[in-house]
């Protein structure tokens, strides 16, 4: 259960609104009121930031690619992650409270009816290479986007069309109106034109504005770059270091063990027992947050899965509390929805609780009708110590209502070519879901029929048309209505099933300062612009 399916995870963590919205009649409009990215110090205090030094950040994967025209999944994907940003920059970024502010962009407008969005970028914003990001670079990498050919992100970017008014401005026309276009597509990375043909290698030699190059691509090595264009609130150039490592190692308690020799600085962790060691280490950092939600996954191709009655069985029969019990304590908090307790969306709509005596009278149904094989169902997930610990749990619940499982234990490449590749015949896959804690529009990524992320083969014409209805709606009390009712549907029809909520922790040691978890999708992933390494 700790693979986290990265465009699930990356467009349905749903960033906040670019800008709040007051009706349909009115412009939105969005302005940088500095160029600046101020250093902020670490809770303990901090010195001041000392330019130079290295340091080696442990994840808990090797990403399987870094090519923004590519896909990343598994486990891998916070390791992608920090890749991406320290090569490149996106018109858009979340500032130190989580909201969407402009980055590349020096502010943007909207039409009244959010059919257009006009950009204005900054002019000191360069590639690595020397050359502008200008409105020709930001047009040509959405329109390579939209390109089958050349992207498999190409159905999200359908309709999207982007054009150059004038060396600083773009603008973009959407087929379809949309309210939250910048919280979906102002964070992609911008790359540089002389990089999207076919043919070249962006996993290799990959060209960004970011404040990092990639100089070793094995050993995922990354070194400052020199022409980088942003500067800290005193002035300075950023980023601070002089390079950066990423190490990855699968095993959460040998990354600590790691962290705590000097071999690493920084880490990430998504386990419970982890954390709770770390913070017994009065010489480490520890910055925890309400983590990732585990999910369910069920494929709705499938016999079993496409059965309802299989599928509300299955929902009924996970008691979340003794399976959370079953591992360590505070490692994980039952939940019964996507969206966090803390978000500004309401949505009262919840999941089926545990309740095994319906859960057998729904096998014994299913039997009734001859329909055994419907209650044999294949389990898959990531070979890691939580998910065994947890899943074996999970099965014999199953088996005491009557549903025999098997259980597959897949090492992260083999996960990512049955599941997020939809290569594998599988009933049922566990993976991570960062919890909704501010617009839930992003839900549409792995719900709607035919987008790259709904691995459960979802389809639902209802569902659908509620997030294209959604797409024009600025009142939040209006928007709550219209996901209560899409929550309503996935409720009654269980493509996906939330678990359990975990903790995230981005540890780092006397070595690193300045590390700042700021992304809401990945609270593990540091501000790696704004680090620096003392020698300690």
């Amino acid at each position: 259960m700790a693979v986290r399916q990265a465009r699930i995870v990356m467009l349905a963590a749903a960033s906040l609104l670019a800008a709040s919205c007051s009706g349909n009649d009115t412009q939105q409009t969005v302005e940088a009121s500095t160029t600046t990215v101020k250093a902020a110090s670490t809770s303990g205090g901090d010195p001041a930031a000392k330019p130079g030094g290295d340091l080696v950040v442990g994840v808990e994967a090797s990403p399987e690619n870094i090519d923004p025209l590519a896909g990343t999944g598994g486990s891998s994907v916070s390791a992608a992650a920090l890749a991406m940003t320290a090569l490149y920059n996106s018109i858009g970024t979340r500032d130190g409270d989580g909201k969407l502010v402009p980055e590349l962009a020096e502010s943007w407008t909207s039409s009244a009816d959010f059919a257009t969005w006009t950009v204005m970028l900054r002019p000191e914003a360069t590639f690595s290479d020397g050359t502008p990001v200008d409105a020709a670079a930001i047009v040509a990498n959405y329109t390579v986007r939209a390109d089958e050919s050349m992207c498999q992100c190409a159905p999200v970017f359908a309709g999207i069309h982007a054009a150059a008014t004038d060396d600083a401005t773009v603008t973009f026309t959407l087929d379809t109106p949309n309210a939250r276009f910048p919280d979906q597509r102002f964070f992609d990375a911008i790359m540089a034109p002389s990089t999207l043909t076919a043919g070249t290698d962006r996993e290799r030699a990959p060209v960004g504005s970011g404040p990092f190059l990639l100089t070793d691509r094995d050993r995922l090595e990354f070194t400052k770059n020199a022409s980088y264009w942003k500067k800290d609130s005193e002035g300075r150039q950023l980023p601070y270091l002089d390079s950066f490592r990423v190490s990855p190692i699968q095993d959460p308690k040998v990354r600590l063990t790691a962290l705590q020799k000097g071999e690493l600085d920084v880490m990430e962790s998504f386990d419970g027992p982890t954390l709770n060691e770390a913070k017994g280490d009065k010489k480490l950092n520890v910055q925890v947050s309400a983590g990732d939600t585990i999910v369910i996954i069920g494929n709705q191709s499938r016999p079993a899965i496409s059965d309802p009655d299989v599928r509300e069985a299955l929902a009924l029969a996970v008691d979340r509390d003794a399976l959370a019990a079953s591992y360590l304590p505070d490692a994980f908090a039952p939940t019964y929805s996507f969206v966090a307790a803390d978000s500004p969306f309401k949505i009262e709509t919840e999941f089926p609780r545990y309740d095994a005596a319906a859960a057998k009278k729904l096998v014994e149904k299913v039997k009734a009708r001859g329909d055994d094989e419907h209650l044999k169902v294949r389990i898959v997930c990531a070979k890691l110590p939580e998910a065994e610990a947890l899943l074996a749990v999970a099965v014999n619940q199953l088996k005491d209502v009557g549903i025999q499982a098997e259980l597959s234990m897949l090492d992260v490449g083999e996960y990512a070519a049955q599941v997020l590749a939809g290569g594998g015949e599988w009933d049922l896959a566990c993976t991570r879901l960062a919890a909704i804690r501010s617009d839930p529009a992003g839900l549409g990524e792995f719900l709607i029929g035919g987008r790259p992320g709904n691995v459960a083969k979802y389809a639902s014409p209802e569902v659908d048309r509620l997030f294209a209805e959604d797409q024009t709606e600025s009142d939040q009390t209006k928007r709550e209505d219209t996901f209560e009712k899409i929550v309503a549907a996935l409720v009654k029809d269980l493509p996906y099933v939330p678990l359990l909520t975990a903790n995230n922790g981005l540890i780092n040691g006397p070595k690193a300062h300045n590390v700042i978890g700021i992304d809401l999708g990945w609270p593990t992933k540091p501000a790696i612009e704004v680090m620096w390494a003392s020698g300690d």
